[in-house]
């Protein structure tokens, strides 16, 4: 019924010298997300030191979301958080 209705849409536009395209939906990005890529743009950063790395959870953040593409060096005196984060460390 959906494709019907969008076929006699479309005619309907089509017969008054008028197309309709669809976009792509645009991706909205965090701004928190945003600034700190460009940040680690802007400076060229390459090599984070992860503090108090817990398990992890902010080398992953920055991988996965933030799409970092260096290296982070995490540590983490907690014997229990520091197996977490070994168990879930990239290369």
């Amino acid at each position: 019924m959906f494709d019907i209705a969008k076929s006699n849409i479309r005619s309907i536009v089509r017969g008054m010298g008028f197309d309709l395209i669809r976009y792509p939906q645009a991706v909205q990005v965090d701004p928190q997300v945003q600034q700190l890529r460009n940040l680690l743009s802007h400076h060229q950063i390459d090599l984070v030191l992860d503090v108090g790395a817990n398990s992890g959870q902010y080398a992953s953040h920055l991988f996965d979301v933030v799409g970092f593409q260096g290296r982070i060096v995490s540590f983490e005196p907690l014997s229990s958080a520091h197996e977490k984060a070994s168990a879930s460390k990239r290369s």
